[in-house]
Formats: C-alpha cells, structure tokens, sequence
C-alpha cells in the first residue's frame, strides 16, 4: 500500500496507541503515539514522541518528545522536549527544553530552558537563555541568560578554554622543548 493510500483523511481517537499515525487531521483525547505525520493535529490527555504537523499541532495537558509544526505550535498544560514552529509557538501553563520558531513566542506561566525565536514574550514563568532580537520579559519573571550575560558566558568560556587548551598543549609538549 502506497502512503498516500495509507494516509487517513481523519483520525478522532480515544484511548487508543498507534505506532505510526498518518492523518489529515488527527483529534486524540487520553491517547499514546509513537511517531504522527499530519496536516492538523489536537491531543488532549495523550503521550506522544514526534508528531509533525503541516498546519497547526496542538496539545493539551500532554507529554510530547518533539512537537514540530510548519505554520503553529502550541501546548497548553504540558510539557515537551522541543516545541519547533516555522511560525508561531505558544505555551501556557507548560514546559519545554528547547522552544525554536521561526516567529514569535508566547509563554505564560511557563518555562523553558532555552527559547529563541523572532520574538519572545513571557508574562509569567522562567528561562534559561532567550535568543531572540525582541524580547519582552514581565516584572518578575527568572530570565538566566540574556544577551547580555550570554555574552559574559561565552566569553568567560571561551577564555577558560583556551587556557585548559594551552596547558594540555604545553604539558604534551614539555619533552620537546627540554629537549632543545
């Protein structure tokens, strides 16, 4: 059978497990998916470790590994690994590890370790590091590496580096240079 022949139109699925699931539209509620390729994707109450979405993939009170979509992504009560969007990303009341879109970014009462995206916006929450040209970040929300204090880092990393390079250099090398 082809993967277009295979490829199911929709898919409204309830407490149910699918290795591999191929939908147009894919409604789960209370479900478990190992690897999901669809056009519009909305899970409540499931477990899920890649879905990829054409259109907008959105969970709800779910656990995804790798939530991408090519338009919106958006997890609400949740927590993924990676949330990746070309457009827009949103989180409320979630978690991620990595948070990358190609648009903005909307947390509230969320957190996330690193979120880079064309704009960042969090109204309540934490995170690690923002990469982002746009960041509006509310009165009291932990932000523990900026812009600036990324280029603290990098720049003290970089420096304590080259000094551990130069002494295993210098220490591999010691032979030689008695030698002369």
């Amino acid at each position: 059978m082809s993967d277009e022949e295979s490829r199911l139109e929709l898919i409204e699925g309830e407490q149910a497990a699918y290795d591999s699931l191929e939908a147009d539209t894919a409604n789960l509620k209370m479900s478990a998916v190992a690897s999901a390729k669809v056009t519009d994707l909305h899970a409540d109450m499931s477990a899920m470790g890649m879905v990829s979405a054409t259109n907008k993939a959105k969970a709800t009170r779910s656990w995804v590994g790798v939530l991408a979509s090519n338009t919106a992504a958006e997890l609400e009560q949740g927590y993924a690994s990676a949330v990746l969007s070309a457009g827009d990303s949103e989180i409320t009341q979630g978690g991620a590890q990595l948070v990358l879109a190609g648009g903005n970014i909307e947390m509230d009462r969320a957190g996330a370790i690193i979120a880079a995206g064309k704009s960042v916006s969090i109204s309540q929450g934490w995170v690690g590091i923002i990469a982002s040209p746009d960041a509006q970040i509310a009165e009291g929300v932990t932000v523990a590496f900026g812009p600036r204090e990324a280029v603290f880092f990098g720049a003290a990393f970089g420096a304590i580096f080259a000094a551990v390079i130069a002494l295993f250099w210098s220490v591999s090398h010691r032979e030689e240079f008695e030698g002369m």
